[in-house]
């Protein structure tokens, strides 16, 4: 959220925001923004550098957050390279003159000038060279497109260069790891179903600290990890950045950690369609002269051709790295793969390829032949696959690298994490053994109590809760196999919910432990703390409407009624449906529910009503849409039973909905009105009482927002004829108005025509087919917003003469002047409240049959509006 919806939104504030206009006021929102995110992933307190980390972009090695500073220039400029030859071209010619004059000889006392010479400054500042600055000469002459991303990019990489100019070595090196192809996937990707991108909030946190080099271990333990083989301790001192956790050779967590990636690429080029087998595969070609076996991690074949794969991770920051990826990206990437080369090189005799080296960094980084190796499987997948045949750009790669990185990620928290809690193991189970052989109470929780200070963390306040938790609940007659399977699922969850489980306990013993200090000496182990009483059943219950006829079988409800029938399998649900009271009542029960059952059997419920209301009434659902940013449109095909919708969010992917069998879809019909006659022109409009104008859009509006409409053409009419701006005959179309509304504004010309409000039948055109000469406003300039995503023509405004540019153009007044006995000076509208009877809009009178009573007539209170003063109302 604060990287794509709140960072972005402030950016187009700065678009429009001369550098010196906001003072600091970039630098506060970055630093509000930090301090947010900061809070999120409890990162505890930061120094300067890193902050200046975490404004980089993700591909450059930061978050993406707070880069608002380092953006300001680069978003002012590029918006000003896009808007710049537009705003000349609609400026008299010498205050175009005047700016481009002030851009050329540095003068900064115009305004505009001053602007755009002092965001180059910024810029300069920022350390983007002069080549990449804006050339005003060009830009007035043609707009120039990606000109901001062009300088933030160049302003994102001089940061970084100074970044790394005062950072040590080490940290040098897990900043240009953090960047680059598959680093920092895991901050951006979306955690869809099916992506493998899930993390917990906690390894979520990790990740962020492990990224920015925040401590993620207190200062001052040891690594108590054993040796599977030989039984010693690692006993090396845990450093508080968390590295010894990603090169300690006990435990097995490199090989987990590989084991991670090696399962991750399988499915990765399963889904591009290669056959890849389950485990390692034995390549006697590569087997070295010693009698070395050669074991490749991943072997997979592309349309019969064999190819394999090896992982290697390798850590940046270790002694055997550290210098050359300090100074140089990737560095440790490229050491790996020319290793991994040289070791399985080509073997013509066998018919070997050579390897394909998959070269992963700690912190994320792809090497060179692992992202070429996903570019080739995305090739793959789009020839081979059908599902991935619509998948655009680099959507399929993105999805890929998310995975990865989030496995990787995972990966490195459960290891930084079981380094922590092992070295707890043997205190762990020290207090279970104590707690079986019946240690007084008050001593158990003082040493609990004493472990959790000492030992701080959500494994030692998981692990100490549980055990307390499962003793004082009378469970100490177990086993000592079953209680110290429930100590260490305590253990775990502790890890995952630690805050949690110090502040409020896993069980009632643990709640009793940190609610007051009286329990600590007087409490025995017989008292049982109370507990809520599980509910046996629970059951609701739907009446049955008359005339609907219901059938329930194998938890399958049909329900037929006037309107044909509908049907809902509940087979998924652990619950009972049947009918009772003669068929009367549908009962719907379920035992042992707790709160989530409760509220499934009340979904459950819903649904059957919902199937009774069909039935009786249809539905119909009306939705408006709206976009905001990028112009989204809905093409409904296939005869209303399929509904396309295009550019959501900016995708080019088309997303397409298919309705269910018996449902249509339609656009709502706006009313239409005539224009001219002999060859008339038709148009959707909408009517509203808050305009005094009636305007269509002209042939000769040439922006996408009257494109998008039917447009009126003057040529085409025989009843046409142009007016000035009070109504009277002109030979051209010289006059010109501005109109604003509330959202938007135009400008155009006035014309005569013929109108009807209902298609003209005969050989003339009279009042009684509704028809009558009005003077309109024909749209040569309409504003995008909102005019562009609306989806009737024109407007109709029916306010009094007052909102006009003269009573000439009121519609309503020219109305009124009409001479007819049936027709009368008034226009009325009726809402229905109800979806099945349509509303109306008469003209020349009302219709009486939707009164209710009779018509009372009161004076407007304003000139220009329909309104009139209340004394009072009552509901």
């Amino acid at each position: 959220m604060l990287r794509l919806c709140v960072e972005p939104k402030l950016v187009h504030l700065l678009r429009a925001s001369p550098p010196g206009c906001l003072g600091h006021g970039p630098a506060l929102m970055d630093a509000t923004l930090q301090a947010a995110f900061a809070s999120i992933t409890e990162l505890g307190p930061l120094q300067p550098h890193h902050l200046e980390q975490m404004s980089l972009p993700v591909q450059q090695g930061g978050c993406g957050i707070g880069a608002l500073s380092l953006k300001h220039g680069a978003a002012f400029a590029g918006s000003w390279a896009l808007c710049l030859a537009p705003v000349l071209a609609r400026l008299p010619v010498a205050d175009a003159a005047g700016i481009m004059t002030a851009l050329q000889v540095n003068d900064r006392t115009h305004p505009v000038a001053a602007s755009l010479l002092l965001a180059q400054d910024v810029l300069r500042t920022s350390g983007v060279s002069s080549a990449k600055l804006p050339d005003w000469g060009a830009v007035a002459k043609a707009p120039r497109r990606g000109c901001q991303h062009t300088l933030s990019a160049a302003a994102a990489v001089a940061a970084r260069e100074r970044l790394l100019a005062g950072l040590e070595l080490r940290d040098a090196a897990r900043v240009r790891s953090c960047g680059g192809d598959g680093a920092g996937q895991f901050l951006v990707c979306p955690a869809r179903e099916g992506w493998r991108t899930e993390l917990f909030d906690g390894a979520f946190c990790h990740a962020v600290r492990w990224r920015l080099g925040v401590p993620t271990t207190s200062a001052g333990q040891t690594c108590h990890i054993r040796c599977q083989a030989s039984g010693g301790r690692c006993a090396q001192p845990l450093d508080p950045l968390g590295h010894h956790a990603v090169v300690c050779k006990y435990g097995g967590f490199k090989t987990f950690r590989h084991s991670r990636l090696v399962h991750e690429l399988r499915g990765v080029l399963r889904e591009s369609g290669a056959v890849v087998p389950a485990r390692e595969v034995e390549v006697p070609g590569w087997q070295r002269a010693d009698g070395t076996r050669a074991r490749l991690d991943v072997a997979f074949a592309w349309a019969g051709r064999e190819c394999y794969a090896d992982v290697t991770i390798r850590h940046p920051c270790a002694a055997k790295y550290v210098r050359q990826a300090g100074a140089q990206d990737g560095a440790a990437l490229r050491l790996a793969e020319a290793g991994k080369r040289s070791r399985y090189p080509a073997v013509a005799a066998a018919g070997l390829d050579a390897v394909e080296p998959f070269a992963v960094e700690t912190f994320g980084r792809l090497g060179p032949n692992a992202v070429r190796l996903l570019r080739t499987a995305r090739q793959q997948a789009a020839e081979q696959q059908a599902p991935y045949a619509r998948w655009t750009g680099t959507a399929l790669h993105q999805k890929w690298l998310a995975s990865l990185s989030c496995s990787l990620q995972q990966a490195l928290y459960e290891a930084s994490s079981d380094i922590l809690s092992q070295r707890l193991f043997v205190r762990q189970v020290l207090i279970l053994l104590m707690c079986l052989q019946g240690v007084q109470e008050g001593a158990l929780q003082c040493f609990i109590e004493s472990c959790n200070d000492r030992f701080k963390g959500g494994f030692t306040g998981g692990f100490s809760c549980g055990v307390y938790g499962q003793l004082c609940g009378r469970h100490y007659g177990r086993t000592l196999r079953a209680a110290l399977r429930a100590a260490l699922w305590a253990d775990f969850t502790g890890g995952l919910y630690g805050r949690r489980l110090r502040a409020g306990g896993l069980a009632g013993g643990c709640g009793r432990m940190t609610s007051s200090q009286g329990t600590r000496d007087n409490a025995d182990f017989t008292s049982m703390p109370p507990r809520a009483m599980k509910t046996l059943l629970t059951e609701e219950t739907v009446q049955v409407p008359k005339g609907i006829k219901i059938t329930i079988k194998s938890k399958v409800v049909e329900v037929t009624g006037k309107h044909g029938s509908l049907k809902r399998d509940f087979k998924h649900l652990p619950i009972e449906i049947f009918l009772s009271d003669g068929g009367k009542k549908v009962v719907a029960r379920m035992y042992f529910a707790k709160s989530k059952q409760c509220s499934m059997l009340n979904s459950v419920c819903s649904h059957i009503a919902n199937l009774f209301e069909g039935v009786q009434h249809k539905f119909e659902y009306k939705m408006r849409l709206v976009y905001a940013h990028f112009p989204i449109n809905a093409n409904i095909i296939n005869g209303g039973k399929t509904i396309e919708i295009r550019n959501f969010l900016g995708e080019k992917v088309v997303r397409t909905v298919h309705m269910l069998p018996g449902v249509t879809v339609e656009k709502s019909a706006s009313t239409k009105i005539y224009v001219g006659f002999q060859q008339t022109q038709n148009f959707s409009v909408v009517f509203d009482t808050g305009s005094g104008h009636f305007f269509l859009p002209s042939v000769d509006c040439t922006s996408e927002s009257c494109r998008s409409h039917r447009q009126y053409d003057v040529g085409k009419s025989s009843t046409a004829r142009f007016v000035d701006h009070e109504g009277a005959k002109a030979e051209n179309n010289e006059d010109e108005v501005a109109i604003t509304f509330g959202t938007g504004s135009i400008r155009g010309n006035f014309v005569e025509e013929l109108v009807c409000f209902s298609e003209p039948r005969g050989l003339q055109a009279q009042p009684d087919n509704g028809c009558a000469r009005v003077n309109l406003v024909t749209a040569t300039e309409m504003s995008a917003e909102p005019f562009q995503s609306f989806t009737f023509d024109g407007v109709v405004g029916l306010g009094l003469k007052a909102l006009a540019v003269e009573p000439n153009f009121s519609i309503f007044q020219q109305l009124a002047k009409i001479s007819h006995s049936s027709f009368l000076p008034q226009f009325a509208y009726f809402i229905s409240e109800h979806d099945h009877v349509p509303s109306e809009i008469s003209f020349g009178g009302h219709n009486p049959h939707r009164m209710q009573s009779a018509l009372r007539w009161v004076p407007v209170f304003k000139p220009e509006r329909f309104g009139s003063k209340g004394l009072g109302f009552r509901v």
